[in-house]
């Protein structure tokens, strides 16, 4: 009798190791990804659609708009200037990020790109996040200067139903970040942007032709 008692407390014990051990494997997955296990991936020039009556598309309220519009994240690059429409330079605080992204509108009215734009996010490797950089003033720098730069559309122009074109949102990170990727909250979908270490602002960089 001594015997089985001894042999059903081990067995007990050894249950309650191997449960604990699969409840802490869970946790440190999501802790390694650096990143929310709830968002859906996307890989670049890969459309994302989305139903146009959940969203807030225009500078009024939410629910606006009836339709679908479709995102298509295209790349991003980095710059430590940019140039401006007042005719200044802009520099960044550590180096700027350039995401380029296309929005076709097929919604039953006119949608502003810059509503998608406002609400992505930044982040990196290790959560840090970042949002769109707004230091200057919108009509000289920012976005609409980052959408320039390959000779799109500023991401505040209207874009009435049936219009679709590439456009820009603009980021600044700090030296040495890794891993960067852009979150779009709303839907849930997270996009890699493929890009290296963030290098150190150049002092000396002058805006590109």
């Amino acid at each position: 009798m001594r015997r089985w008692l001894v042999v059903g407390c081990l067995g007990v014990a050894l249950l309650g190791m191997a449960c604990g051990s699969d409840g802490g494997d869970g946790d440190s997955d999501e802790e390694e990804r650096g990143g929310d296990s709830s968002y859906r991936e996307v890989a670049l020039n890969e459309p994302v659609v989305a139903d146009a009556s959940e969203l807030r598309l225009t500078r009024g309220e939410r629910g606006e708009n009836s339709g679908e519009i479709s995102v298509t994240f295209l790349g991003a690059e980095f710059r430590s200037v940019l140039d401006s429409a007042c005719g200044e330079e802009n520099r960044a605080k550590g180096t700027f990020v350039l995401v380029f992204y296309e929005v076709q509108n097929d919604t039953n009215a006119e949608i502003v790109p810059d509503a998608v734009g406002t609400t992505l996010v930044l982040f990196d490797d290790n959560g840090r996040e970042w949002d769109e950089d707004l230091t200057h003033d919108y009509t000289c720098f920012g976005s609409a200067a980052a959408a320039e730069v390959r000779g799109y559309e500023g991401p505040g122009e209207d874009m009435g139903p049936g219009f679709g074109w590439p456009t820009a949102v603009l980021f600044d990170a700090p030296e040495g970040t890794t891993g960067l990727a852009v979150r779009w909250p709303e839907l849930e979908v997270e996009v890699g942007l493929g890009l290296p270490e963030v290098p150190a602002a150049d002092p000396d960089a002058t805006v590109e032709p």
